[in-house]
């Protein structure tokens, strides 16, 4: 276990020196230092270090993604290559890279319809339609969900229907369309068997709260939010909603109150390496 972990650190270390120098990776000298693992092997452990690296060190994590593509292709792994294509793409979508993301989750739909993969085609379906959102494109972002949702009930997938109920959800709430959009949200946080999952749905329903005028709600939805983000483990899904209570805080010139949150957010943020989620809150 010890010479795994010395032999690993050295490969990433060789890696970041790469991303930083903004080389092409030498696919075949990486192979080489993984020599003597499967291929399956490989693939989790550049997963495991891509989804380390995703939030802190983002050029490097979508090298790594690259390198279990170019893996997959190597081995004619179909399946193996539409995972990668969307996993980069989620890394792509969190970095605000909305339009390499959308090429990347439409590659990987593509191949999971010719391999008949119900499941997988909804969430990719959902990614479509946050990029697209993300794009301001609310239309054709409601058309992906409705599309998620359709294929998620068809096929009995819970988490899938749990994600585009509360993406339409979140559509709406950008269309001022608060009514409906407590609704989905509403819809999506009754079928979520997962508490810390529901931290998001809190979030944006305190958000609505938040824009119909009623503080006191929204406090509490975000409160709720923060709890289904400590119950999940999650310390990045905590950032969101204290960083909203600290603005309320602050609205209603609780300075007090609105600063110890803010102070937390700063270590929240310092420990986990995030400099953008730092300069918000500064």
């Amino acid at each position: 276990m010890i010479r795994l972990f010395l032999f690993f650190g050295t490969f990433l270390l060789c890696f970041g020196c790469w991303a930083q120098d903004s080389t092409v990776i030498n696919i075949p000298k990486v192979e080489a230092q993984l020599a003597g693992m499967s291929y399956a092997g490989k693939v989790d452990l550049l997963i495991q270090e891509h989804q380390a690296r995703v939030h802190t060190e983002p050029a490097l994590s979508e090298e790594i993604m690259r390198l279990v593509i170019a893996l997959a292709e190597g081995q004619n792994d179909s399946l193996g290559w539409a995972n990668a294509k969307y996993l980069l793409g989620r890394a792509f979508r969190e970095h605000g890279k909305s339009s390499e993301a959308l090429r990347c989750f439409k590659q990987s739909l593509l191949v999971y319809e010719q391999l008949n993969k119900p499941r997988r085609m909804s969430d990719c379906l959902n990614e479509l339609g946050i990029a697209t959102k993300n794009l301001g494109e609310f239309k054709q972002s409601l058309t992906y969900y409705f599309q998620a949702l359709a294929l998620a009930k068809e096929n009995d997938y819970i988490n899938g229907r749990v994600r585009a109920l509360s993406n339409i959800g979140v559509v709406l709430m950008h269309q001022g369309d608060y009514e409906q959009a407590i609704d989905y949200l509403n819809q999506s946080l009754a079928l979520e068997q997962d508490e810390g999952k529901k931290s998001s749905i809190y979030n944006n329903l305190g958000i609505i709260y938040n824009e119909l005028g009623d503080k006191e709600e929204a406090l509490a939805q975000y409160e709720k939010s923060i709890k289904a983000a400590k119950l999940g483990g999650d310390p990045y899904a905590q950032i969101t909603p204290m960083n909203n209570i600290a603005v309320l805080l602050l609205e209603q010139q609780e300075l007090d109150k609105a600063y110890s949150y803010f102070s937390i957010l700063i270590d929240i943020n310092e420990q986990s390496g995030d400099k953008k989620g730092l300069i918000g809150v500064y």
